[in-house]
């Protein structure tokens, strides 16, 4: 009985085919910078996925597609574009960890571009997309433990970038994806640490990283993480 659920998750989850598949489309559309090719693509995959409503590959190709064309010509129409193609992919595939990491981009770059646009309200509109992209970043490691690089990933942009909403999303990441099977993986407590000590959460920062280290993480890193966090937080016996 346990075996044949086994098979049948097996089955049923991503396959590395699918997986480089996606990464190879994203590494091509990255270097993409003529939205009118983009759109010609677009239009050109569109029918085929009319015809293929139940292949989910087909709405993340087209999610991608339509993010990338947000990403160039800085319009919400297209996020919301991608936010429908990868959430229509949830709901074929919910175990697959793609159409939840491209939720959250497309949900982040949603809640980015509403607090922008309108600045008086933005903490109105802005957060509950940036909630929504938080949970969906956090989902995609539930599903797929393995895939705890999407929250590292977010997480180490947010840091380099230090944009107050984005570092809010990945801290609100991590921290569900800790919570859940992710947080057995050494570089998800490990950006967690970094994430919580950048928005001012020392004791939190402390907890990760010593979970960092109790979990296999590097000794090195770990010590040298700890003690950077309590001199932060003004504890320089420690």
């Amino acid at each position: 009985m346990g075996s044949t659920v086994l098979l049948l998750l097996a089955m049923l989850a991503q396959s590395p085919a699918d997986r480089a598949s996606l990464e190879a489309l994203r590494d091509s559309l990255s270097t993409v910078t003529d939205s009118a090719a983009l759109q010609r693509l677009e239009a050109t995959t569109i029918p085929f996925a009319r015809q293929h409503r139940d292949d989910p590959m087909i709405h993340l190709r087209l999610g991608f597609i339509a993010y990338r064309l947000g990403e160039i010509s800085k319009t919400k129409s297209h996020y919301d574009d991608a936010a429908g193609e990868f959430e229509w992919a949830t709901e074929l595939r919910p175990d697959w960890p793609y159409s939840w990491y491209g939720l959250g981009l497309a949900e982040l770059a949603i809640g980015e571009h509403a607090s922008i646009a309108i600045e008086n309200i933005r903490q109105m509109l802005g957060k509950d997309y940036l909630s929504k992209a938080a949970r969906a970043f956090a989902h995609a490691t539930e599903v797929d433990p393995s895939f705890s690089s999407a929250v590292v990933d977010l997480a180490n942009t947010a840091l380099t970038q230090r944009i107050r909403p984005r570092l809010e999303v990945a801290l609100n990441a991590v921290r569900l994806a800790a919570a859940g099977p992710a947080g057995k993986h050494a570089d998800v407590q490990l950006v967690r640490g970094r994430v919580e000590r950048e928005a001012g959460e020392a004791d939190s920062a402390l907890a990760a990283f010593a979970t960092y280290l109790r979990i296999g993480g590097d000794s090195g890193i770990g010590l040298l993480e700890l003690s950077r966090t309590a001199y932060f937080a003004g504890r320089p016996t420690q």
